[in-house]
């Protein structure tokens, strides 16, 4: 994701903003993240593949393919968060724990 944040920062320089400057300037640029990633599907035709383990994030997606150890687990369409979250729970974790 750093090609993504590093164009992500050239639109908010050109809004005036520069980073480390106020308290909120992370919390904008989290908020309009999602936004400019949308908006590049939508508009330039992209494709965006971005791994996080963010439910917020991933809720943005169109679809959400979950991952174990490098293979496809599970898929969703039209992810919301809470529903990402709830999935990502019943994930095992190593040792046999549920997350």
């Amino acid at each position: 994701m750093p090609a993504v944040r590093a164009r992500a920062r050239r639109v908010e320089s050109r809004r005036g903003r520069t980073p480390g400057e106020g308290n909120g300037y992370e919390q904008q640029r989290n908020r309009e993240l999602p936004a400019f990633l949308r908006d590049s599907v939508r508009d330039k035709e992209q494709t965006i593949v971005m791994v996080t383990h963010d439910p917020a994030a991933a809720g943005h997606a169109d679809e959400v393919l979950f991952l174990s150890d490098g293979t496809i687990v599970d898929r969703m369409a039209a992810p919301t968060a809470d529903r990402v979250l709830e999935r990502m729970k019943g994930f095992e974790l190593p040792g046999g724990e549920r997350s």
